[in-house]
């Protein structure tokens, strides 16, 4: 999985491509604990982000019935991509929360996921 960061606290801009063991090092005050955190709240809360797009999604399509039958081969063939960006959209407007700012941290970040 990789991460692409752009003005991201002192980051102007950073790639980091996960692995089984990901090590980031450097000198003090260049952004490793800025990424640290952006990744870490990533994997913390994208299956909560996920679960609430389909979700909305689903309510969209069925509004208040009752009971739904969806064939989950169909709900995703061909939108993995689509659902991952707005995983990763979905993130970054919720960034101020993982660095407990009142407003955004940075001017634009991005997350790309490969």
């Amino acid at each position: 999985m990789k991460f692409v960061f752009e003005n991201l606290g002192l980051l102007e801009r950073a790639e980091i491509d996960l692995s089984d063991l990901t090590i980031i090092c450097g000198e003090n005050n260049t952004g490793k604990t800025y990424a640290t955190y952006a990744i870490h709240g990533f994997l913390r809360s994208w299956r909560r982000i996920l679960q609430n797009i389909i979700v909305h999604e689903i309510v969209g399509n069925f509004g208040s019935q009752k009971s739904y039958r969806l064939d989950l081969d169909v709900v995703f063939r061909g939108r993995i991509n689509e659902y991952l960006s707005s995983v990763a959209n979905q993130y970054l407007r919720n960034l101020p929360r993982v660095f407990a700012a009142k407003r955004c941290v940075s001017r634009y970040a991005a997350c790309c996921i490969d």
